[in-house]
């Protein structure tokens, strides 16, 4: 049975120092019985075989899954999506919040990253992530039953799971018994939506080797400065030392990601799904208006939030203790109130 939602529709900046009557309540204190978060490692087959090298070899199918399992039954599943260079362990901490209130959490090595094979920073065709996506919740489902199932993207991973969900829905409705789980909701944070702030000519050239056999696959890096993740020094040194992050990426992974962010930005008005978006004023990586006007091109009858943190860099849940515990609680409290809606 579904419910029409009709929330109030807003796009609303807070200030995390501040007293916002918008704020979430501080974060919950953690138990001892909290600490009994157990962590697995596993992998679950793709459907296509990542690419290895320039040559275009093809490497082993089997795409690195982490699982975070509550220590009680799970009151819901959560999937993440991580953002280009990195890799799923760098979400530990955001994980563990969700496990300690009852989530079962799970996120996947994107192909090319982390421990998951393929040329670094790569992907022949954004069909085989989009099909990797499909693949990860179904597998998580079959692995763990069915539980309302929320999807959160970072970055790349929040255009990937954009793009994955507006496909997904326009199969949905030529076929009665989807293969991939209906999901309940979608979390996005520094969705990269507006034009990056790349010269032109980067951008033209990328373009052209992305569509030329061999040269597509070369690696270039990928220009991220370390230092505009987050404002806690310790968080971007964090990221400077962890060796399975790299800043490789390839023409042919650009020239995709420019293909869909347009096809995503054009098609909000298509979403049918609940939606919480997250960005940080202080975004030097990916501009905040890219947001701002995808929800406000959503169906005004949509259930929809989109909060925007005074100050943030590019990784809020990385971010001075004050956004991170905000984007954490109001993303709870989001997940909480559309749970009980199902009773």
């Amino acid at each position: 049975m579904t419910r029409a939602l009709r929330p109030p529709q807003r796009v609303f900046s807070v200030d995390p120092g501040g007293m916002s009557p918008e704020a979430p309540h501080k974060l919950l204190p953690r138990t001892q019985a909290d600490m009994q978060i157990q962590q697995e490692e596993t992998t679950f087959p793709s459907t296509k075989p990542c690419v290895a090298d320039i040559w275009g070899g093809s490497t082993t199918r089997d795409i690195h899954q982490k699982i975070w399992r509550p220590e009680s039954k799970p009151r819901g599943v959560l999937g993440i999506i991580h953002g280009i260079g990195e890799h799923s362990g760098r979400h530990d901490s955001s994980a563990r919040f969700f496990a300690e209130r009852g989530f079962l959490v799970s996120s996947f090595d994107i192909r090319g990253h982390g421990k998951s094979p393929g040329r670094r920073g790569h992907v022949e065709s954004w069909e085989d992530l989009r099909s990797d996506i499909g693949t990860f919740l179904t597998s998580l489902r079959d692995r763990e039953g069915k539980h309302p199932t929320f999807l959160y993207g970072h970055s790349l991973g929040a255009l990937a799971a954009l793009d994955f969900i507006l496909k997904e829905k326009k199969e949905d409705a030529t076929r009665p018994d989807p293969q991939s789980p209906r999901l309940l909701g979608l979390i996005t944070s520094s969705a990269p939506l507006a034009p990056a702030n790349i010269p032109w000519i980067k951008t033209t050239i990328a373009y052209m080797l992305g569509r030329t056999p061999i040269l597509r696959r070369l690696h270039i890096t990928n220009g991220i400065d370390p230092s505009t993740i987050s404002r806690d020094p310790a968080e971007v040194q964090r990221y400077v030392d962890d060796d399975s992050n790299h800043n490789q990426v390839t023409p042919a992974m650009g020239s995709e990601f420019e293909r869909i962010r347009i096809e995503v930005l054009g098609n909000a008005a298509a979403l049918r799904i609940p939606i919480l978006m997250f960005h940080g004023s202080g975004d030097q990586l990916t501009p905040v208006e890219g947001t701002k006007r995808f929800y406000e091109n959503l169906p005004t009858d949509l259930d929809r939030d989109c909060v925007i943190i005074e100050e943030a860099r590019h990784e809020i849940h990385h971010d001075l203790e004050a956004a991170r515990d905000l984007m954490l609680t109001r993303w709870l409290t989001w997940m909480e109130e559309r749970l009980r809606k199902m009773d």
